[in-house]
């Protein structure tokens, strides 16, 4: 399943991302099961639900958002801290929040039709076994998790709305080009002067981590023990240490230039800090460092972002 295979590269956020969706008592607006054009359950894998509730203009609910909606159909619903009678429930989703909540089916008031008997794919994935899907089990309400299900196919429903984007989009300013119009190559050192003479910045690891989420890598997470996520352990030019976990599964390469070449960031691996600076590999919106990939080209194309 493309969104959460190894790919060999990743990240990890430092701070516990919000979900911006509806708050604990709020009911989601949910839609109704995908169908067939003979009135039949359209039945997709997590990837392509994701991906046809995005065409809509909707996502996916993530296992939180089931969550509430069962608890407005009754349910116990969601508990911050560990009572009895709840179980845990441990959801990342697709855009990469983390959700530790408890939640409690108790009381859950079951709908009539299909919606009642229908088990309907979430958005989230379990953070320490990101290989099976948090299902919303419309029988008994509310999330269940399923083990080495994520690319089986189910029932969808899409919820109103693009899916909140949790991390901070980075804002793009100048790429450093040659008077034929050619990316400039400069050292790391040179890079941190030249978006310092523009009155910008050369970015950091994480910046350029960011900037790969919002073209719909996996992207930072707070756990880098997860599967399909790799370290990156930076030292920041102001030196500042910055590890966290990244994924790139599910990044969607760019047009032109950002597409193209392999961007350097302001900062170091902390094991290599003189010779191993990290940068985003524009073509697979990976954060790589020359240590990590000898191969890549020396010296490196430079985008500053805005601020200083």
């Amino acid at each position: 399943m493309k969104r959460y295979i190894l790919n060999s590269l990743i990240l990890i956020l430092n701070s516990v991302a919000v979900n911006s969706h509806a708050s604990d008592g709020a009911r989601p607006q949910i839609g109704g099961l995908v169908r067939n054009s003979d009135g039949s359950i359209r039945n997709m894998n997590q990837d392509d639900a994701i991906d046809y509730c995005a065409s809509q203009g909707q996502h996916l609910p993530s296992a939180k958002e089931f969550a509430q909606e069962s608890q407005s159909m009754g349910a116990a619903g969601i508990s911050e801290t560990a009572k009895e009678g709840y179980y845990p429930v441990k959801a990342q989703n697709s855009d990469g929040t983390i959700d530790n909540f408890y939640f409690s089916f108790a009381g859950y008031d079951r709908p009539t039709g299909d919606l009642g008997s229908t088990w309907v794919l979430s958005s989230s994935v379990k953070i320490d076994d990101t290989d099976g899907a948090y299902w919303d089990a419309g029988d008994t309400g509310g999330p269940v998790f399923i083990h080495n299900t994520l690319a089986n196919a189910g029932a969808v429903r899409c919820a109103a709305g693009p899916s909140p984007q949790t991390q901070p989009v980075p804002q793009i300013g100048i790429l450093a080009k040659n008077t034929d119009g050619s990316p400039r190559n400069m050292s790391q050192t040179e890079a941190i002067d030249y978006c310092k003479s523009q009155a910008q910045h050369l970015p950091s690891a994480r910046e350029l981590a960011q900037l790969a989420q919002s073209l719909g890598a996996a992207g930072i997470s707070a756990n880098n023990l997860k599967n399909g996520y790799y370290p990156v352990t930076a030292k920041n030019a102001d030196g500042i240490t910055d590890t966290f976990s990244f994924n790139i599964a599910r990044y969607k390469r760019p047009q032109g230039d950002l597409g193209n070449y392999w961007f350097l960031s302001s900062s170091v691996r902390t094991d290599n800090p003189v010779g191993s600076p990290y940068g985003l590999l524009g073509a697979l919106g990976a954060i790589i460092s020359v240590t990590d990939d000898p191969n890549t080209p020396q010296p490196h194309a430079v985008l500053c972002f805005q601020g200083r």
